[in-house]
Parts: structure tokens; sequence; C-alpha cells
């Protein structure tokens, strides 16, 4: 389901995966827009993280290709989803967090 991560700012680093059908789908400059957007019931998450509600045909979305070493640097508000569906490989990747001060963003 496509939403922010919620006030951190996420480190993607991709293991095994790094084509374009592998990586996570983006869609930049969104953490400046608002968007439409619901709060899902029985949700994983917590029970403040919304998620968009949008057309998402609407949305301008990129999946970078990377080289191995390279990272994806994201602020905690940009749309993005890590579902896979294009690729017969499994995707491993490690995702760090950093949570800064609340001014910072």
């Amino acid at each position: 389901e496509w939403g922010p991560a919620k006030n951190v700012i996420s480190c993607w680093i991709p293991v095994i995966g790094h084509s374009a059908k592998e990586t996570l789908a983006l869609v930049p400059g969104s953490h400046k827009q608002t968007y439409p957007k619901y709060l899902p019931e029985n949700s994983k998450f917590t029970k403040d993280e919304y998620r968009f509600a949008g057309n998402r045909r609407e949305l301008k979305i990129i999946r970078p290709e990377l080289q191995e070493g390279e990272v994806i640097i994201f602020h905690p508000a940009l749309l993005h989803e890590e579902e896979v569906t294009e690729s017969p490989i499994t995707r491993f990747n490690l995702e760090i967090r950093f949570m800064p001060q609340e001014d910072a963003i």
C-alpha cells in the first residue's frame, strides 16, 4: 500500500534486487504535496499511518535502477511502495531508519 514512512528518514539498501523491477517505487516530490488519504482497517502499521487514496495512474512513479553499493534515501512523507510483482527473483534488502529532530525535516 502506498504511504509515507512515519517521521523517519529511510535508507533503503538492496542486497539482492538492484534492477528497476525490484527496487522501491517512488513518487518524486510527493513529500511536498497533499494527497487524498485513508486510514486502513486492521492495519499492520500504527493506527495513525494513513495510505494514499487517490488514483495511482495519476502519479509519476519511478523505480530506480541501482548499481551495487547504491542506496535510496528518502523523506518520511515521500510516497513509496515496496511491492515487487514484475521480477522472478526474491528481493532482499536492508532498511535503516533515522528519526531526526522534529524541526530538521
